[in-house]
This record gives structure tokens, C-alpha cells and sequence, in this order.
């Protein structure tokens, strides 16, 4: 019976060693979707909790064995987890940030992919409170350069950034608008991004971007990261 249980536990660590790295592995070169990869990646830190308690228990009454090996393993999926639960904390729950929640940039290309189809791309007005008060510092940039100019500045940034793709620009007399993707390096996750380049009557320019996720409730922070990196890069 007590081998019994060593081997269900040394199983279970296996099990989860192979789901968190396969994860990882399999949505890093895209062989797995965002989804089915990320899905193993948390199976794997979530068996590494049992690994650890288990491995611990029997550590204390067995001493070392090659089941040692296993716990020692263990540690990585469980210092991710505690890691993502740290960086979580104090990050709202929402996945859609603006600039401009007055007039939220509104999404046309992205609305016609077939990613996207059935999908509500309006923007959340129930996210609005939150947005104010986790990221007050994301407003609307002001440049002082003709709308032309700082259309060349936008496309040179976002076309520098290897993860950012534009899927489409619309070009009006006093406003442009850039429509593209943004997708994660390891999972692969796939953020829709809007840039919107407003000419107002006094001259110079008014930059807005929204950010909005494909998948899940909470975004951990990850689309008001693309705006803040959007506008250091942007020299107005």
C-alpha cells in the first residue's frame, strides 16, 4: 500500500512536470493554441502543489530517494504559480483598455475577422471606474506634429515591434486609423489594438489607443502594458 501511494504521488509529479513544460513548449513553437497550451501550462503548476506537499511528507519519512529528483522539479511550476498570483494581485479584473473612454476608439477591421466573428468588440463601459483608478497615467497623447508626420512616427514603431502586426490603416482627411494584432511570444495569446490619429482645429495632433483581448476575463495587466509601451517608444 505505501509503495502504492509513492508511486501514485512520483506519478502525479511526472504528470504535472510533463503538462507545464509541455505547455510551454508546445504553445511557444504553436503546435498547441493559446488555449490547450496555457490549459497544460496551469495543470502543471497546479499538480505541482500536491508534488511538492507529497514530496515533502516523503522526504521527512523515507529520506532522499529518486522521488527526490521529482520534488526538486516540482519547484519550478510551483515558483511560476506564486509568481503569477504575486503579479496578479492589485491588477483589475477587465481585458479591453482605452485611452479615451469618452469615445472609445471603435474596432472596423478587427470586427471582420474571422477570429473575431460573433464576438462583442463595443467597449465595456462597466470597465471605465477601473481604468481610472489602476491606470490613471494611460490618457490621450498630445503631439505637436502634423497628423502626416506622426502617422510616420506610429507606422516606424509599431512596424519595430516583432510581435505587432497592422492589419489595416484608414486614412481621412482628419483622422487615421491603424488596426492591427499583437501576439504573445511564449502562449501566443492575440491582443486587437487600435491607434487613432485625430486632427484637431488648432493644429498639431491627438493620439488615442485601445487594446483588447481575444481571450479570457482578466488580461493580468497586459493590455494597458501595450499602450504605455506604444506611447515610450513614440517620440512626440
Amino acid at each position: 500500500m505505501k509503495k502504492a501511494v509513492l508511486g501514485i504521488y512520483a506519478t502525479i509529479g511526472i504528470i504535472g512536470l510533463l503538462a507545464f513544460f509541455g505547455g510551454i513548449v508546445g504553445a511557444y513553437t504553436r503546435v498547441l493554441g493559446p488555449g490547450p497550451g496555457f490549459g497544460l501550462y496551469a495543470i502543471g503548476m497546479l499538480l505541482s502543489v500536491i508534488t511538492v506537499i507529497a514530496g515533502f511528507i516523503d522526504l521527512s519519512k523515507n529520506g532522499s530517494s529518486w522521488r527526490s529528483g521529482i520534488l526538486a522539479l516540482a519547484f519550478i511550476p510551483l515558483a511560476s504559480l506564486v509568481y503569477g498570483v504575486v503579479e496578479s494581485r492589485g491588477v483589475p479584473v477587465l481585458n479591453d483598455v482605452s485611452t479615451n473612454m469618452d469615445i472609445p476608439p471603435k474596432f472596423v477591421h478587427a470586427q471582420t475577422l474571422p477570429e473575431n466573428e460573433g464576438r462583442d468588440m463595443s467597449f465595456p463601459l462597466e470597465f471605465k471606474p477601473m481604468i481610472k483608478e489602476h491606470y490613471g497615467d494611460l490618457e490621450p497623447q498630445i503631439s505637436t506634429d502634423t497628423i502626416d508626420e506622426t502617422h510616420i512616427k506610429v507606422m516606424t514603431v509599431i512596424e519595430g515591434l516583432s510581435n505587432w502586426e497592422i492589419g489595416a490603416t484608414n486614412i481621412e482627411s482628419n483622422k487615421i486609423t491603424i488596426e492591427g494584432t499583437i501576439t504573445s511570444e511564449v502562449f501566443g495569446f492575440v491582443d486587437d489594438y487600435i491607434v487613432v490619429l485625430t486632427k484637431p482645429g488648432s493644429g498639431g495632433c491627438i493620439i488615442d489607443m485601445r487594446s483588447k483581448s481575444r481571450m479570457g476575463r482578466s488580461d493580468l495587466g497586459q493590455n494597458a502594458e501595450h499602450i504605455r509601451l506604444f506611447f515610450s517608444l513614440l517620440e512626440l
